[in-house]
């Protein structure tokens, strides 16, 4: 197998990985902004929910 041949599959697993990452991510933060408008939180509390949205779709794309 040549080198040509595994780069594409190679391009096609970072981007999946990634794309999940993303999906991941957006679908926390669109639950974390809904649990601050129910609970009725102030701003204080986005940085940590925004941070465990980041830490929970940077592990789905790893």
């Amino acid at each position: 197998m040549s080198e040509k041949n595994l780069f594409p599959a190679e391009l096609r697993v970072l981007l999946l990985a990634g794309a999940v990452g993303v999906m991941v991510t957006a679908g926390w933060l669109a639950a974390m902004a809904a649990l601050m408008t129910a609970q009725g939180y102030s701003g204080a509390a986005a940085p940590p929910l925004a941070t465990a949205a980041v830490g929970a779709g940077s592990l789905c794309s790893g």
